[in-house]
């Protein structure tokens, strides 16, 4: 890990302020920008295009009000002198039309490394514009040379990129299968002479050249715009790992698309909850509550001409499903609305949400941005025209369609550049045309954490990996899918950027798409972190425990202890299993598990039916069992010892799984060790105790795996196990180690003694050894087939 913190003062002065202040102040001019009146459907985008630390700026354009831009090329591509101006460079950038085919209308632009040079790439997208007939359009991909200059590179048919007819809206870098190489996906739609084009993914070969995957992997036909306007955002939105797709598009409603981890994706728009409606345009996800789920904003317009219809957003229930809550949280607006952007423009610790407005008859008057600030309790205020934001001129020739945050100046507060769209035809003259602004955040007194992610197994900027940075208890969670929280069409290439309010520290956790954890903890307040995958490995703990066991009554019921250590309450999730383990083949299974958890202090906590209460919070960990007569109890516990009691309702035996699972990103507090007591016997009623250990790519762990019987006996336990055997094995059911009696193996027999977890008596048996990563069972059953009362036990010496 690389960091470095950044100490920054502006050319500019930064403003005081104050309760009356402005937060925004429009300093274009200063900066630089270009003020002529452009046409563009583009979305502006951030990235560092000479690798120099600075923010950088991308700003598509078609024409410029002479009808040509000024260099004969069509974006603006702003390099940050570090002093708050820019310099636009596009002449020497290489980024150019490059073919007769090739009309400059670009609109879909993304940023990414495709060949994990550490050079950003650009990927451009260019659609019939405005329905232009049956004129051929070509996409481009301009590979990055270094120092702001590009290769255009897609006209060698070796890269594999489409040559023919294309209409392509937007693009995206993602990885779809996570095999650590950024894939592009194409989104394309009709024109409006009757042709057809499919959507395309682009798979990444590993040396410098694509594959189209056959069918997009199920999203060729995925959610046609009728026209301009259809565009496309990935992202993970049941934490599994897997990049989803969403999509929305002037004339069509918005869609979602699970992606099914094995190259494909599945439709799962109306069983995940979304409730489309026509004019979807901009795609925000953003995790605007703090519960580590991300969420979706849609806002909708009135191009395609069918109306305003009320912008929605969709709450992560965390169980693959959403529910609509814009009226409540006061964030529904029903004018004309496009790019809607994520970012905690305060640092208070919870994104807010910007949101462009062309104006209520397609383009201005009524062209007032939105701002909605988060107040921290699900709901929103708009604060456009108090912050300096909302722009509204009442001009007929103003319309702000285009959106991104970012930190330009580097004091740690998001910065905001607006974009002007077009008008609805080439013949409404400068009403076709507009600015782009850069708005300059005035900053304040809370705090910041920015961090840079470069993957080594997962793809070069990780794209995909999720953050969660813990900071004085509050939590707040990012995904880097290169959207900068919602980037309308396009894909930028900017930081994470997390407020942590006036926190002076915070732990950075990174779950990477391969899989791996890094954690950083007690990096202070204001710092900009680079992170490399791998260079700081989260300590090995148990994430999850578990035990199946024969559930009787009286001292035969299932009892399972676990200690919390460290010095932080931790956030679990206990279950008692009965009705589903007959799906793995389980005869005699508990038909309806009840389940206690005893805290030390002597309260207990109870459940019986899962739905019965905290379903909403017991569903939101997505490990909501799956019969509803199955127990479960989401529990925040401080550090110390804790015992979970299974039984059956009414006093009904039969195999039972008690489990105990951490569900927090929290270090300093883990899950030490867990034993569980019950009866053993025979065939399918022995007991099977199973750990995981990780996350992955943390260190081995030293573990003892315990089996104890006769010592009960002096606790007051009747029909104690006289022999206990135990078997250890992988997820693979390889056996590991085996052990009777736990004398047998003097090497053993010493490493046990001298960590002080030898068995009170011989007849025991215990484990000694050290495990990577991943799923482990023990197998306790009594020697010739013996039954009785046991305990089985994990220990993590770690």
């Amino acid at each position: 890990m690389n960091k470095r913190t950044i100490f920054f003062a502006s050319v500019f002065a930064l403003v005081a302020v104050t309760a009356f202040a402005q937060q925004f102040t429009d300093v274009s001019v200063e900066a630089g920008l270009h003020r002529d009146l452009t046409r563009a459907w583009g979305n502006p985008l951030w990235g560092d295009f000479n690798n120099d630390g600075r923010l950088d700026l991308f700003v598509p354009n078609h024409e410029t009000e002479s009808g040509v831009k000024e260099g004969g090329l069509p974006p603006y591509i702003y390099i940050n002198q570090g002093d708050g101006t820019f310099i636009d460079v596009v002449d020497s950038s290489g980024v150019m039309e490059q073919a007769t085919n090739d009309t400059g209308a670009w609109q879909g632009v993304s940023l990414g490394d495709y060949n994990s040079d550490g050079i950003l790439d650009i990927y451009i997208a260019e659609p019939p514009f405005q329905g232009g007939g049956n004129a051929p359009t070509y996409d481009l991909l301009f590979k990055g040379l270094g120092n702001a200059k590009w290769e255009y590179v897609s006209s060698d048919p070796a890269v594999g990129i489409q040559l023919a007819r294309d209409y392509g809206e937007c693009s995206f870098f993602f990885d779809y299968e996570n095999d650590g190489q950024l894939d592009i996906f194409v989104k394309n739609i009709p024109n409006l002479v009757g042709e057809t084009a499919a959507n395309v993914i682009y798979h990444n070969n590993g040396d410098g050249t694509f594959t189209q995957v056959p069918g997009a992997g199920g999203l060729a036909d995925a959610t046609h715009g009728v026209t301009e306007g259809s565009i496309v955002s990935f992202a993970d939105y049941d934490n599994d790992g897997w990049m989803d797709a969403a999509f929305s598009g002037n004339g069509t409603a918005e869609a979602l698309y699970h992606n099914n981890r094995d190259g494909t994706f599945t439709d799962v728009t109306t069983t995940a909850g979304l409730t489309p409606a026509v004019n979807s345009q901009g795609l925000a996800w953003g995790d605007y509550n703090n519960d580590g789920l991300i969420d979706l904003y849609v806002s909708h317009g009135n191009s395609s001409g069918n109306g305003n219809q009320r912008n929605v957003l969709y709450r992560n229930n965390g169980d693959g499903t959403f529910i609509e809550v814009a009226q409540a949280a006061g964030a529904d607006d029903s004018t004309d609305t496009w790019a809607a952007v994520w970012g905690d423009y305060d640092n208070d610790g919870f994104l807010d949400l910007f949101v462009a407005r062309p104006g209520t008859g397609i383009i201005g008057p009524g062209n007032a941005n939105i701002l909605y600030h988060n107040n921290g309790d699900g709901t929103f205020t708009d604060v456009g025209t108090e912050e300096g934001v909302a722009l509204e001129d009442g001009e007929t020739t103003s319309a702000h369609k285009l959106a991104a945050w970012g930190d330009y100046n580097e004091d740690g507060f998001l910065d905001l550049c607006i974009k002007d769209g077009i008008g609805p035809g080439f013949t409404t003259g400068d009403a076709n045309k507009g600015k782009h602004f850069l708005l300059q955040n005035n900053g304040g007194s809370n705090q910041y954490i920015k961090l840079y992610l470069t993957g080594v197994q997962s793809n070069k900027r990780g794209i995909g990996a999720r953050v969660t940075v813990i900071h004085d208890g509050a939590i707040a969670f990012r995904q880097n899918n290169g959207g900068g929280g919602g980037e309308w069409g396009s894909q930028g290439d900017g930081p994470l950027h997390f407020g942590i309010g006036t926190s002076s520290t915070a732990t950075v956790r990174i779950t990477w798409p391969s899989g791996i954890v890094d954690v950083i903890q007690s990096v202070p307040a204001n710092t900009f972190l680079s992170i490399t995958e791998g260079s700081s490995p989260a300590p090995v703990q148990s994430q999850n425990i578990s035990t199946r066991l024969m559930v009787d009554t009286g001292d035969k019921v299932g009892i399972g202890g676990f200690i919390v250590s460290g010095t932080t309450p931790k956030n679990v999730l206990v279950r008692g299993i009965g009705p589903s383990l007959a799906a793995g083949g389980v005869q005699n299974f508990l038909g309806d598990p009840a389940l206690e958890l005893h805290k030390s202090d002597g309260t207990i906590l109870a459940n019986n039916n899962w739905k019965d209460s905290q379903e909403s919070q017991i569903a939101a960990t997505g490990l909501g069992p799956q019969d509803d007569s199955e127990a479960a109890i989401v529990a925040v516990l401080d550090p110390g010892s804790y015992t979970a009691i299974l039984t059956g309702a009414n006093g009904t035996t039969g195999i039972g799984l008690v489990e105990v699972y951490d569900l927090d990103a929290i270090v300093s507090s883990q899950l030490a060790n867990v034993s569980t007591r019950g009866f053993v016997g025979t065939g399918d009623n022995v007991m099977i105790g199973g750990v995981i250990i990780g996350p992955m790519g943390a260190a081995d762990a030293t573990v003892v795996v315990r089996a104890i019987g006769p010592s009960l006996g002096a606790l007051g336990v009747s029909d104690a196990l006289v022999d206990p055997t135990l078997e250890l094995h992988d997820s693979n059911g390889a056996t590991i180690a085996t052990n009777d009696d736990w004398q047998d193996d003097p090497a053993q027999a010493t490493l046990l003694q001298n960590a002080n977890f030898a068995p009170g008596d011989s007849r025991e048996s215990a484990i000694y050894t050290t495990l990577p990563t991943g799923s482990y069972t023990a197998i306790v059953q009594g020697k010739n087939s013996t039954t009785g009362v046991a305990l089985v036990e994990v220990y993590n010496l770690n």
